[in-house]
């Protein structure tokens, strides 16, 4: 599986935190630091940036006490204003889910308009390299691994990745499950997934057969198997399942999709009951907290989407 290219800016008094993040991510990723990759003698600092943002998958900016500010009569530490011009850059380009912001945990003005953004910190207080990011890291490496690179995907990419999938037409069974699609490129195609019931226990796991992508209609066509782990017998289910995606203008990933999959005890999938389904494509942030170890967050973050699923 190739791996990742992700764009890593800063402002020179970040270098060190931009060390840390390196070398705790090159092993899944080729990382394309501003100040030793992107920028080439006698070509504009644009021109480099909007090179770079069409050749790269990520982009990760740290955002630190690189510079003073004087807002509404106090002096507070602000990061260098190209870094803030740079991450907007990124983000409207590759989008939200892939650009990431890592922010100084002691403090630094950002943007009023980025309030309530999930961004991770770095800790320069901390003694070794590696434990001034671990937080960061810990948040980003997942979701580098779940989604796959842009560029050599195609149409493919604006649909990779994790989704949250909502059964919208029955409240038995599996009504909520989060569907992480990935490829290798447009010929391996995958899909796989966890699933819950409407009081939030774990009802099953499941992974495609086969599936395939419609690049016309932007439909994903998939046939999968799965199994109850807390069942007894552990019984295994197939089935088949469709799911359209939405894309803005302009965007370079969808944000939602509909669609239907059915489900049966037998391998046979042509006698088997429907679903409908609503696509809403999973934060970086909840995916950290499914993958995490705090049952507590996870389960009450699995309350929170079964009660968004009974907005549609």
């Amino acid at each position: 599986m190739p791996k990742p290219r992700v764009f890593l800016g800063s402002a020179s008094e970040s270098r060190a935190i931009v060390d840390a993040l390196e070398a705790e991510l090159r092993a899944v990723a080729v990382i394309e630091r501003w100040d030793v990759d992107i920028f080439r003698p006698g070509h504009f600092t644009l021109e480099e940036l909007t090179r770079a943002v069409n050749e790269v998958d990520f982009a990760i900016f740290v955002l630190g006490q690189d510079d003073v500010t004087e807002s509404r009569g106090a002096v507070v530490p602000s990061p260098r204003d190209n870094v803030i011009f740079e991450a907007g850059l990124f983000t409207a380009i590759l989008g939200r889910e892939r650009t990431f912001y890592v922010v100084d945990r002691s403090g630094t003005k950002i943007p009023s308009d980025w309030s309530g953004l999930g961004y991770t910190t770095f800790d320069a207080a901390e003694q070794r390299p590696r434990d001034k990011v671990f937080e960061a890291v810990a948040k980003i490496r997942p979701q580098l691994e779940a989604w796959q690179p842009l560029r050599s995907l195609g149409a493919l990419a604006a649909v990779v990745g994790p989704w949250w999938q909502f059964v919208i037409n029955i409240d038995d069974g599996a009504v909520l499950s989060l569907m992480k699609i990935a490829a290798t490129e447009p010929v391996d195609l995958r899909v796989e997934g966890r699933a819950w019931a409407a009081d939030g226990t774990l009802r099953a796991r499941y992974r495609s057969r086969s599936a395939d992508y419609d690049e016309g209609s932007r439909t994903l066509y998939y046939y999968w198997e799965g199994e109850h782990p807390r069942e007894q017998a552990i019984p295994r289910y197939f089935g088949v399942g469709e799911a359209t995606f939405h894309l803005d203008a302009g965007a370079a990933a969808a944000t939602r999709a509909e669609g239907w999959l059915s489900a049966t005890s037998v391998s046979d999938v042509t006698d088997a009951f429907t679903k409908s389904t609503v696509y809403v494509r999973a934060t970086p942030e909840e995916l950290t907290i499914v993958e995490g170890g705090d049952h507590e967050e996870r389960n009450a973050l699995i309350q929170s989407k079964l009660t968004e699923r009974q907005q549609f």
